[in-house]
């Protein structure tokens, strides 16, 4: 009898985690991808006259536009319809990211012209990725996480009046920023474990980054700075390994 219940146990044992095996299922994947981002901000300047104690500021729009293309790998679990996974992802971004200004302030106290260029070096992103297959052919899925690269801003100026003087400088600092996203994974026929993501994603401002310059007249110090958020739509082919 004794033996009997072992025997039973055992099986037990061995049919639960057959079960637990069948409705888990992990793997690794890697994949490339290509976006179309839009950002949205302001390039804020400041000019500060230490000889007469003038200050001036003005905010003028500055929005980039630009294509995106990437790495990305992580691995991921499905249970039951259910999908969770982790990713990393390193993007390069080619933007067209140069705005020209012309600007007076209330009674042409100052009249100029300003040159502004943003760019954003490699950025590379850890977000969690929460899905849902409704059936073999499409799983929506939410997308979180966080980001960060190195930002530069670079200006240059001419002020007519009340006197002529010119400035250039450029910054770069590091930006930390979050990242929200909403898409659909579709398997592609061709290739076993291979598929297609269409997304939507949003990343935030974060940090300022800024350049400020002695300007040619020794007296006034000229500053601009600028933070920027980007619209993307991005489609990314992934595949997937069976472990």
């Amino acid at each position: 009898m004794k033996k009997l219940k072992m025997a039973l146990c055992l099986s037990a044992t061995l049919l639960a985690s057959t079960a637990a095996q069948a409705q888990w299922q992990a793997n690794w994947l890697l994949g490339v991808s290509s976006a179309y981002s839009w950002g949205d901000g302001d390039v804020d300047f400041t000019a500060f006259n230490s000889t007469t104690g003038s200050l001036v500021t003005f905010s003028q729009g500055f929005d980039a536009k630009g294509w995106d293309w990437g790495l990305l790998g992580g691995y991921q679990a499905r249970c039951n319809g259910w999908l969770l996974g982790l990713e990393l992802n390193v993007d390069w971004q080619d933007r067209d990211n140069t705005e020209n200004y012309a600007f007076a302030t209330v009674g042409n106290t100052v009249v100029g012209n300003a040159t502004v260029s943003f760019d954003r070096d490699t950025v590379v992103g850890l977000t969690a990725r929460l899905g849902y297959e409704i059936s073999d052919w499409f799983m929506p899925y939410l997308r979180a996480g966080v980001e960060t690269s190195e930002d530069k801003i670079s200006f240059s100026s001419a002020i007519l009046v009340p006197a002529a003087i010119s400035t250039a400088n450029d910054g770069e600092r590091r930006s930390w920023r979050f990242v929200g996203g909403v898409g659909a994974e579709m398997p592609v026929p061709v290739l076993s474990g291979l598929s297609l993501r269409l997304e939507y994603q949003y990343h935030s401002k974060g940090r300022s980054v800024e350049a400020t310059n002695l300007a040619s007249d020794n007296v006034t110090v000229i500053t601009a700075s600028t933070k920027q958020s980007d619209n993307q739509a991005k489609a990314a082919l992934v595949y997937n390994f069976n472990i």
